[in-house]
């Protein structure tokens, strides 16, 4: 992981954007420009959703020929979900494979009820083994 220097954002809730890349096996797998210390407590709940599927993408893997299995794509899925996350809140985030993404707004104002993260009475789950 490096910081590139020179980049001049404007500030986000009073913090400098900054200009992260993730480079794995001399490949540039992800960009992040990012804000240091903005919404920490939804980062941290980001970062723990971001280690709950990584480790299923590990227990995973075994079933992964090696010829289909990607570098970059281990090292941000499984091996180090929460790596650029660490350094502050991806506004912006684009790949090696042409992926974009970015946020358009934030508000540090408004709360969700918890009952937005509860499953309905009638969900039901099927187990992997259970899918045809």
């Amino acid at each position: 992981v490096e910081q590139l220097a020179g980049f001049d954002g404007p500030a986000i809730g009073g913090s400098k954007p900054q200009h992260w890349r993730l480079i794995v096996n001399d490949t540039t797998c992800r960009n992040v420009i990012l804000v240091p210390g903005l919404m920490l407590d939804a980062l941290k709940a980001y970062g723990d959703y971001l280690a709950l599927l990584a480790n299923q993408h590990y227990l995973s893997l075994g079933a992964i020929p090696a010829e289909y299995r990607d570098s970059c794509d281990d090292a941000i899925h499984v091996f180090a979900p929460d790596l650029l996350l660490k350094k502050g809140l991806p506004i912006r985030v684009w790949d090696q494979l042409g992926n974009r993404e970015r946020l358009l707004d934030y508000s540090s104002q408004h709360r969700v009820s918890s009952n937005l993260f509860r499953l309905p009475e009638d969900y039901e789950q099927v187990p992997m083994n259970g899918m045809r």
